[in-house]
């Protein structure tokens, strides 16, 4: 069995408890720490406890992603996920301690998700939002197919410039393969300067419009609804490095994890033709987060070893791009 590997159920279960680091399941005991049975691995040498806690990691991932799913999907602050996990898991991490895991899984959750290739339309959704900071203003540009719902890319600068929309526009262009006919934005003239100086005009015109009607607003205000509602949340992060690292977890949860009634109830990843088996964040949770070290910077990723999961293969990802018609909204 694969280091960090999740026992499966019914026959498959292995007897006995299994290396966390090797996976073999020659182990012996070796006493025990509070109350806990230790094991030794008689192939590597190392010891483990015989708890549910995946590699490098203390708690259960179900505690893990209760704390994961409280951040991102209820927006709640680190001294009230501490508080739900006493109250509901009977566990008392401190807030260092669910800060550690958010950067980490976040991180994880980047290395899996954010650079499978999505179907998109020949319709996107640019806007820009304003938020403050370390006592100053930052520039988020969201760019957002309009037909998925796909968030292409998330980019947050401390300025506010001309040039602030080109690396949001880059980043969507990387994401969905091919640049679109439309774009509708709220910012027509720094939104089309960008579309000139990054030359998306090579396979077909691009043009710049600006939001016509009901059906346009709800797409704003699908595209900024995460971050506005948790200014708060994000004010308290101090660091735009982190800032940055958090607001592409959201997006990443926008994209996999939330499901849309305007999707038939699926998830924009869904809608884009991408499939994977990491549908919330305790499948984040139980990653082998070996493969991270929150000694990086945030957001680093280059440092990741090859993406292999420590899954079994029923909860392993299998990542596809659906072909799909790409017709516009």
């Amino acid at each position: 069995m694969r280091p960090g590997m999740i026992p499966p159920s019914g026959a498959d279960r292995p007897l006995g408890p299994c290396c966390k680091s090797c996976g073999a399941t020659h182990v012996v005991k070796y006493g025990t720490y509070k109350s806990v049975q230790v094991y030794r691995c008689k192939r590597c040498g190392k010891k483990f406890r015989a708890t549910d806690a995946m590699p490098g990691r203390r708690a259960p991932p179900q505690i893990v992603g209760a704390a994961l799913s409280l951040f991102y999907d209820c927006g709640q602050p680190l001294g009230e996920i501490r508080r739900n996990l006493e109250r509901d898991c009977g566990v008392y991490p401190s807030t260092a301690t669910i800060y550690e895991w958010v950067l980490d899984y976040t991180r994880l959750a980047k290395h899996y998700l954010s650079d499978l290739p999505a179907t998109t339309g020949t319709t996107w959704v640019a806007s820009e939002v304003v938020l403050l900071m370390e006592d100053r203003p930052y520039s988020l540009w969201d760019v957002m197919d309009a037909r998925s719902r796909f968030m292409l890319a998330s980019c947050l600068s401390p300025t506010n410039t001309a040039i602030d929309p080109d690396a949001a526009l880059r980043k969507a262009l990387l994401v969905s393969g091919q640049p679109p006919k439309r774009i509708i934005t709220d910012q027509i003239g720094l939104l089309g300067d960008a579309i000139g100086r990054l030359d998306m005009n090579g396979s077909g015109r691009v043009t710049a419009v600006p939001p016509l009607g009901r059906a346009h607003l709800s797409l704003f205000e699908r595209l900024h609804q995460p971050v506005l509602q948790r200014q708060k949340l994000l004010r308290r992060l101090r660091h735009a490095d982190v800032t940055t690292l958090v607001i592409d977890g959201y997006a990443l949860a926008h994209n996999h994890f939330w499901p849309q009634s305007a999707l038939g109830g699926h998830t924009p990843a869904i809608a884009a033709g991408i499939r994977t088996s990491l549908r919330d964040w305790q499948d984040i949770a139980r990653l082998d987060v070996r493969l991270c070290s929150h000694a990086w910077p945030p957001g680093a990723s280059e440092g990741l070893a090859p993406r292999k999961l420590s899954l079994w293969p029923e909860h392993g990802v299998v990542a596809t791009r659906a072909v799909n018609d790409q017709s516009s909204t």
